[in-house]
């Protein structure tokens, strides 16, 4: 029992450095990155002469799209926590 009890503890101790190692390296660069691309289309499409510009529209959707997918990688989903 005792060693059940040690293998449990180090599965879930290994488990928590694996989360914690994507949560705050891996999540937090493409979070950045992300921030950048959206703060970048805002300044461009935000100019009334680009919003007519098809090419400013489809890079907006696009990351939009790497948002959307970065956000439900983590649980998120229309703004909601799905973790607790």
């Amino acid at each position: 029992m005792w060693q059940t009890l040690l293998e449990t503890t180090r599965r879930q101790s290994h488990d928590h450095s694996v989360l914690a190692d994507i949560y705050g390296n891996i999540m937090v660069s493409k979070l950045a990155d992300l921030m950048d691309d959206m703060q970048r289309v805002h300044k461009k499409v935000s100019e009334p002469s680009m919003l007519s510009n098809k090419s400013y529209l489809i890079m907006a959707a696009v990351v939009m799209k790497s948002c959307l997918q970065c956000f439900d990688a983590v649980g998120w989903v229309a703004g909601r926590a799905s973790g607790p």
